[in-house]
């Protein structure tokens, strides 16, 4: 079970950070969360699209990863 466990926090890892570093830029940086940005956050075209796919699998991973690291340190004890 450990072993599983580790292997899942892996491939999970290892699909959240591919999916981070090809996800395009939203905003122009710490400059465009304070003046204009918000306009690309709260967009009517967000649910579409591979953008809209990336962002709901790094969310899905995200959560497989820190189950997995629950799960894990509730076995190992």
């Amino acid at each position: 079970m450990n072993t599983l466990l580790m292997v899942l926090i892996v491939v999970s890892s290892i699909i959240l950070i591919v999916n981070v570093m090809m996800q395009e830029d939203k905003t122009g940086g710490l400059s465009g969360s304070f003046g204009g940005g918000s306009e690309n956050v709260w967009s009517k075209n967000k649910g579409k699209g591979l953008d809209a796919i990336s962002d709901k699998l790094i969310i899905a991973s995200s959560v497989v990863i820190m189950i997995s690291s629950i799960a894990l340190a509730a076995i190992q004890k």
